[in-house]
C-alpha cells in the first residue's frame, strides 16, 4: 500500500510545471543549469573626434565562465562577402563558401599582430574550402578578395562567445552598444581596426571612460559601464 502511495505521488510531481518542481525540490538536490553565461550586461558608449570612427571593432569579454569558438563560415554572394565582421577563437577552423556565381580568391595579409597571411586559392561557384586559424586573441585582420579588390570584411580571434562585432557606420560621433557577460567576467576587451587595443578591469556597478589610441593620438573616448 505504501509503494503504491509513493508511485502515485512520484508520478504527480513529474508532471508538475519544472519552475514548481524546482520549489519544492528537498534543499541541496541539484537543478539543471541554464546554458546562458549572460547574467551581467557592459554598456559601450562611444564618441570619435574629427567625425572618423573606424570601419569596425570587436567588444568582447577577456575571461569568464563561457565556452570558445570552434568554427565559422564566411561566404560571398554578388560579389560582397555576407558579413562585415566574422569571429573566431584561437585554433577555430573557417569554412569558406562561394554562394556566388562567379570565382573568389580570400587572401589576408596578416598585417595585425598575432595573424599570419594566407592565401585559400580559386575558390569555383559552389565551391568550398577549409582551413584552421591559430591567431591569438585580439587578431583583428581585413580579409580581400585578389579577383574583386573592393570586397572587404574582417576577422577577429576572441577568447569565448561572449563578444560583440560593431560595424560602424562612418556618419555621426557616438555609438552605444550592450555586452552581455558572465558573473565571473573581469576584465572588458575592444579592438577597433588600427587602434590600441584595450583590456579594462571592470566590476559591477563600476563605469569607467578609456580613451582610444591611434598611432599616439587620441581620436576619441569610450564609456564602459557594468550592470
Amino acid at each position: 500500500m505504501k509503494t503504491s502511495r509513493l508511485l502515485l505521488l512520484l508520478i504527480l510531481f513529474s508532471s508538475l510545471p519544472w519552475t514548481l518542481q524546482a520549489e519544492l525540490a528537498p534543499q541541496g538536490t541539484a537543478q539543471p543549469k541554464s546554458t546562458t553565461a549572460s547574467e551581467n550586461v557592459v554598456t559601450a558608449v562611444f564618441t570619435f573626434e574629427n567625425n572618423k570612427p573606424p570601419r569596425g571593432g570587436i567588444f568582447f569579454a577577456v575571461d569568464g565562465s563561457d565556452t570558445n569558438i570552434t568554427e565559422e563560415v564566411v561566404d560571398q554572394v554578388a560579389k560582397e562577402f555576407d558579413q562585415p565582421i566574422y569571429v573566431i577563437s584561437p585554433n577555430a577552423n573557417i569554412l569558406f563558401k562561394n554562394s556566388d556565381d562567379m570565382d573568389h580568391n580570400i587572401y589576408a595579409r596578416g598585417q595585425s599582430e598575432g595573424a599570419t597571411g594566407f592565401d585559400i586559392g580559386l575558390i569555383s561557384p559552389k565551391g568550398k574550402s577549409e582551413l584552421k586559424l591559430d591567431w591569438k586573441v585580439g587578431t583583428f585582420e581585413r580579409l580581400g578578395c585578389k579577383i574583386h579588390p573592393k570586397m572587404r570584411a574582417y576577422v577577429a580571434s576572441v577568447p569565448n562567445n561572449m563578444n560583440l562585432p560593431m560595424p560602424f557606420k562612418q556618419e555621426g560621433l557616438k555609438g552605444e552598444y550592450k555586452l552581455n557577460v558572465a558573473a565571473d567576467t573581469t576584465e572588458i576587451g575592444l579592438e577597433l581596426l588600427r587602434y590600441e587595443p584595450i583590456k579594462q578591469p571592470l566590476k559591477k556597478g563600476e563605469s569607467v571612460t578609456v580613451d582610444l589610441i591611434k598611432k599616439g593620438v587620441k581620436k576619441g573616448s569610450v564609456t564602459l559601464s557594468r550592470s
